[in-house]
C-alpha cells in the first residue's frame, strides 16, 4: 500500500513538470509569434568606414582643380620656410619680418600704405592675400594656437587639404575693424625651425572677389627642400 502512494507521488511529479514544460514552451511560441525579436543590424567594416569619411569630409585643394587658370602665374618661393605659391602675373608681392616670415600679395595699382577703415579703426594694408609664419616650438594643435578664430568665423570652419598638409579654414573672420577675412592654417616643419603654422589670410580689403583668387593660389602651394 505505501508503495501504491510513493509511485503515484512519483507519477504525479513527473506529470506536473511535463505539463509545465508544455505551458511554458506554448507561452515561448506565443510571445515569440505576437511580439517578433526586432533585427539589430549588424555594422559591418565598410559601414564604419563611411561613417568614419562622413565625419572627416575635408576641402581639398588641388593644383589639378585650376591647372589652366594658374599656369602663366608667376611663382613666389621662400627658401627660409621651405615652400613655394603661385600667384597671379600681374600682381605684386611684398616681404618683410626677419627671415621673411611675412609676404603680402597685392592686385594691380596697389600699394602698402595705411587704411582708416568706417570704424575709424587703422589697419597697415600688405596685400589682399598675406602668408604669416608663426613658431609653433610648443606644438599646440590649432584649437589651441588660434582659439579666437573659431569663436569669431562667422561662416563656420572646416577641415583642409592644402599640399599634402592637413589644417582649417576659417570663414569670414571679423575682426575689430569690421573687416571679413578668411584664414587657413595648416603645420608646417622645416628642417631649420622646427614647427610652426602657415596661415593664409585673404582680406577683400582691395577687391571684392579674392577668395576666387585665394583658393586658386593655395591649390598650388608645395613644400620644397
Amino acid at each position: 500500500m505505501k508503495n501504491n502512494f510513493y509511485h503515484k507521488g512519483i507519477s504525479e511529479i513527473i506529470i506536473a513538470i511535463i505539463i509545465g514544460a508544455i505551458l511554458a514552451v506554448g507561452m515561448f511560441l506565443f510571445f515569440r509569434i505576437k511580439f517578433p525579436p526586432t533585427e539589430i543590424p549588424q555594422v559591418t567594416k565598410r559601414s564604419e568606414e563611411s561613417i568614419e569619411e562622413k565625419k572627416e569630409e575635408i576641402e581639398t585643394f588641388s593644383e589639378e582643380t585650376y591647372k589652366d587658370e594658374t599656369a602663366d602665374w608667376q611663382v613666389y618661393t621662400n627658401k627660409e620656410y621651405e615652400y613655394q605659391i603661385k600667384y597671379p602675373k600681374d600682381w605684386t608681392y611684398i616681404e618683410s619680418g626677419r627671415r621673411k616670415i611675412f609676404v603680402g600679395f597685392l592686385p594691380p595699382g596697389t600699394e602698402e600704405e595705411k587704411i582708416i577703415t568706417e570704424n575709424g579703426s587703422p589697419i597697415y594694408y600688405k596685400g589682399d592675400i598675406t602668408i604669416f609664419v608663426s613658431a609653433n616650438r610648443d606644438k599646440k594643435p590649432i584649437e589651441d594656437f588660434y582659439p579666437d578664430y573659431f569663436s569669431r568665423a562667422e561662416g563656420g570652419y572646416n577641415k583642409v587639404k592644402v599640399g599634402d598638409k592637413l589644417g582649417i579654414r576659417f570663414r569670414n573672420v571679423k575682426w575689430s575693424t569690421g573687416i571679413g577675412v578668411d584664414i587657413v592654417v595648416i603645420p608646417f616643419n622645416t628642417v631649420e625651425f622646427g614647427n610652426t603654422f602657415l596661415k593664409f589670410v585673404g582680406s577683400q580689403i582691395k577687391i571684392s572677389d579674392n577668395l576666387e583668387t585665394f583658393d586658386k593660389m593655395l591649390s598650388t602651394f608645395k613644400s620644397i627642400e
